[in-house]
């Protein structure tokens, strides 16, 4: 039996690891330390723990050589570890907090805890990182055993502006360093970076979107790289087409005055003929066809149309005002939108002291079946011209001289419609040489008691009224005018 000697500064024993302080069924309760104080373990005291005083504990390997770390290993004495199983844990808690309820429980905590059923070819482990909000610490983040960082929840990570590094020489990053920013760093290169709605790639940096795989809003872009790029090397005057494989081709530009023509599949250019805006030889082509007409043509002011092969005929333009041609028309056969082109002669003559006319046809090939041209009671006969007042005088061999404008006379026909009846000023000359002026209207008038539209042809001379009488047609003499008017079907 070992003794056990007890001295004033303390308790000694003859030798090393002789004796035990109390015992497996007869304990010390408690033990007390002062400041400072230190346990040591081991024959050499190499490993102590050391009180800090109102601090805590201190636990120290006190060996100076290489490869002497401090290890606190956490053991189970569980003969079969099931899945969920935790074979350590480190708690922190608060248990003198004076509000309790939930002040007092444990706040946070680290456990290591079994995967699966440990065997004899694994020992797969889970730590548990444990915190508390408003009750006992719960697990919110796991590292397993794989390596595999897990989220518990919906838990989230706060990086505080901080820099999270991707690769293994740390080159390669993720920096929200700027508010609403997103930085990408490749290579130690700032290349990509995020914002509000925008994606941005620096200079020098591209963006790779495989083929198909670009959607716009909620089109799809189908186009290949190469194709689109055919957009960019396009030159002037090319055209970019779908061919009949339905590939984009691009047609580049053709020669001085060729014309785009199809043959149904591809595109081409060709010389200007069939088709084009030139014909390839004089009279060689037409605009439009008997069964594919143009619908309209437009023409600028002073505009020409330019008819036969010496461009002998025009049709000229005159802007706001009409169109001229540069020669005589056929009148047999001219029509404006129906109607037909008419005519006559009348001719006035004083032989006795009274004026006298006569009305005769231009020529036969002018009377068009259908067409309102005739004048009621014409001869070609030398007449009296009546004259007197309109309302209560009679024609006279198709006419008679108006009573308040006696340069004037009316025609006798049937009622005319005014809106389309229309009369051509024409010239006269009497047996002198000079030059009547005459004009053509339509008037509805009261005539011998019968009151429609009718023509009025009015004479005169340099802008002045030549009435009909013996004073402008003196005895002997005499002069015709050409009335040429446009008259509508009956």
């Amino acid at each position: 039996m070992s003794t056990t000697k007890i001295t004033g500064t303390g308790l000694g024993l003859p030798t090393a690891d002789g004796a035990a302080l109390g015992g497996a069924s007869n304990e010390f309760s408690d033990l007390y330390l002062a400041d400072g104080s230190v346990i040591y373990f081991g024959a050499d005291q190499e490993v102590k723990v050391t009180h800090v005083a109102d601090t805590g504990l201190t636990l120290k390997h006190t060996a100076t050589a290489d490869d002497k770390p401090i290890s606190l290993t956490l053991q189970t004495g569980e003969t079969d570890m099931a899945a969920n199983d935790v074979m350590g844990k480190i708690s922190f808690q608060a248990p003198d907090e004076g509000t309790g309820t939930d002040a007092i429980l444990v706040s946070a905590a680290i456990q290591a805890r079994a995967e699966g059923d440990f065997s004899s070819s694994s020992n797969a482990t889970s730590i548990d990182f444990m915190t508390g909000s408003s009750e006992a610490a719960a697990t919110k983040w796991s590292i397993t055993s794989a390596g595999s960082f897990l989220n518990a929840g919906t838990n989230t990570i706060d990086m505080n502006a901080g820099e999270l590094i991707l690769d293994a020489d740390a080159d390669t990053s993720i920096t929200a360093s700027t508010d609403d920013q997103i930085d990408i760093r490749i290579a130690g290169a700032d290349d990509f970076t995020f914002t509000a709605n925008t994606f941005t790639a620096a200079s020098g940096s591209g963006v790779v979107i495989p083929d198909s795989g670009l959607t716009l809003g909620s089109t799809a872009v189908t186009s290949t790289a190469a194709e689109l790029n055919t957009l960019d090397a396009l030159s002037r005057g090319s055209v970019l087409y779908g061919n009949a494989s339905a590939v984009t081709t691009v047609l580049t530009k053709g020669t001085a005055n060729q014309v785009l023509t199809s043959d149904g599949t591809d595109l081409s250019w060709a010389d200007a003929s069939g088709g084009g805006s030139d014909p390839a030889s004089a009279d060689g082509d037409t605009l439009g066809t008997a069964s594919a007409e143009w619908s309209d043509l437009y023409l600028a002011d002073g505009g020409v149309i330019y008819l036969g092969n010496d461009q002998d005929v025009t049709l000229t333009h005159n802007a706001d005002t009409g169109v001229t041609c540069n020669t005589a028309l056929n009148a047999a056969n001219l029509q404006l939108a129906g109607y037909q082109l008419n005519g006559f002669t009348i001719g006035f003559y004083n032989a006795d002291g009274t004026i006298r006319h006569a009305i005769g046809r231009s020529g036969s090939s002018l009377g068009v079946s259908g067409y309102d041209y005739s004048v009621t009671g014409a001869v070609n006969a030398w007449t009296v011209t009546p004259t007197g007042a309109d309302g209560s005088t009679a024609m006279a061999g198709g006419m008679k001289i108006g009573s308040a404008a006696t340069n004037a006379i009316w025609l006798d026909t049937a009622s005319l419609n005014a809106a389309l009846w229309m009369c051509i000023g024409s010239m006269g000359y009497n047996n002198h040489g000079e030059n009547i002026t005459v004009t053509g209207a339509i008037s509805n008038l009261d005539i011998n008691g019968t009151t429609q539209w009718r023509p009025r042809i009015t004479f005169e001379d340099n802008g002045g009224a030549v009435a009909l009488n013996t004073t402008n047609i003196a005895t002997g003499e005499f002069f015709t005018v050409d009335v040429w008017f446009w008259a509508p079907p009956v």
